[in-house]
């Protein structure tokens, strides 16, 4: 990707009646006739000007991020707290609280429209160890939620990277590699996606693609399809193209939905964690085998590497083999050991003979299957390998070692075994 060519700006999604329609403020981007989104005329405004904006906007310098963060989440908080005893209280626009810290931003109007508890998210989407600080409403049971309001901090201001989210304005979904996905709907044939970036230490998202729906002018039951690139240029595409973009992107396993209480807030910053805590599994790159290691789509997991290690017999001569799941040179997970510090009462580790991904238990995602070879040593048939097979399943956040699976198929397959005789015993 070349970033010179990637779009900076600050960015409101804005709903019309036609389309959603992403407004780019001073970056060239052009779509009039026939290369428009959507006309303007057909689109509701609701992105704040100067004259909107209450006055009790004040200029403040914030010691860190989490004194900014918490002046927004109170002022959040505050709201919350009112409209859950007395619902909603303003009949008008200019009614609508400013955030105090924040230049010419107030509390996005769709917050008021839906009443899940209010909750918050940190993720440091651009590695420069200050996260980003994302407002909204969680399920009761804080494993999911919807987006409404993304802030970032910098040079002792808090600065509102995205605004104008929710159900009726736009989807926002943290993607793998940190991206934001911004979904947004104006029709049945006009709909389409955003995705963004945030360069590291800059205070601007930027756009990386876009794909939209737009309705077809000859027949309205109709859409035709369009990819643009980061610099607006503008591509027909089919629907199945237009659909393989959008299950490009995959909410992360990983978000942390934090319900806004007082307390919460006044220890924002216990929920995070040194990115060198965070990542604290050491992986000796040497170990690698290369030719059972993988890049591949996993799951929620998104574009990772899943990397096959051989053991240090240093440490032990029963060691066994690990498993890990990689992003770039980074251990994000590493699987679950079947044996104590990995560690085997017996036999010796001789290779990997095959890895696969495959759905074997129908819950839409691919378990993980290993099959690895050992040796006794001892007799005649000391050095003739052995082959156990190990299944992970996908638990969403984490992975589990499916022991009694494992253990039948190692049992029932053949001496010489191939991936196909695996899938064979558990298919039967």
């Amino acid at each position: 990707m070349d970033n010179d060519k990637m779009t900076r700006c600050k960015i409101k999604a804005v709903i019309g009646a036609g389309i959603a329609l992403i407004l780019f403020g001073g970056c060239g981007y052009d779509q009039t006739s026939n290369d428009q989104v959507a006309s303007t005329e057909n689109v509701s405004n609701i992105d704040k000007s100067e004259n909107d904006i209450k006055e009790d906007n004040v200029d403040i310098t914030e010691a860190s991020w989490e004194d900014g963060y918490t002046i927004v989440l109170n002022t959040y908080r505050e709201e919350a707290e009112k409209i859950s005893k007395d619902g909603l209280y303003w009949d008008s626009f200019d009614e609508i609280p400013a955030i105090p810290n924040v230049e010419d931003t107030i509390i996005e109007m769709e917050f008021y429209n839906q009443f899940g508890p209010f909750a918050f998210m940190l993720k440091d989407l651009d590695g420069n160890e200050i996260p980003e600080l994302f407002i909204c409403r969680a399920t009761e049971e804080f494993d999911g939620g919807v987006i409404y309001q993304i802030f970032t901090w910098h040079d002792g201001k808090t600065i509102e990277l995205l605004g104008n989210l929710g159900y009726r304005n736009g989807i926002c979904t943290i993607c793998q590699d940190n991206l934001l996905k911004v979904e947004s709907s104006g029709t049945a044939t006009d709909y389409g996606n955003t995705i963004y970036c945030l360069p590291k230490n800059s205070t601007e998202l930027r756009v990386v693609e876009q794909f939209f729906a737009i309705q077809n002018k000859e027949d309205s039951a109709k859409s035709d399809f369009f990819w643009f690139s980061s610099d607006g240029e503008k591509t027909l595409i089919t629907e199945e193209k237009y659909l393989e973009y959008v299950q490009n992107y995959d909410e992360q396993a990983d978000l942390r939905y934090i319900e806004g209480t007082q307390d919460n807030i006044a220890h924002i910053s216990d929920f995070t964690v040194p990115e060198d805590e965070v990542n604290s599994v050491e992986l000796d790159t040497s170990t690698i085998i290369e030719d059972q290691s993988f890049d591949i789509r996993l799951n929620e997991w998104g574009e990772v590497r899943f990397v096959s290690c051989r053991p240090d017999k240093d440490k032990s001569p029963n060691a066994d083999a690990s498993f890990y799941l990689m992003d770039h040179e980074q251990v994000i997970y590493k699987m679950p050991s079947v044996y104590e510090n990995d560690i085997r009462d017996w036999e010796l580790f001789e290779g990997i003979s095959f890895v696969a991904f495959k759905d074997i238990n129908e819950d839409k995602k691919d378990e993980i299957i290993v099959g690895i070879q050992y040796i006794t040593g001892v007799g005649p048939q000391g050095m003739i390998p052995r082959t156990e097979v190990r299944i992970f399943e996908d638990k969403g956040d984490s992975f589990e070692y499916s022991k009694e699976l494992s253990e039948y198929v190692t049992n029932s397959v053949p001496e010489v075994v191939t991936i196909q005789d695996v899938y064979n015993i558990i298919m039967k």
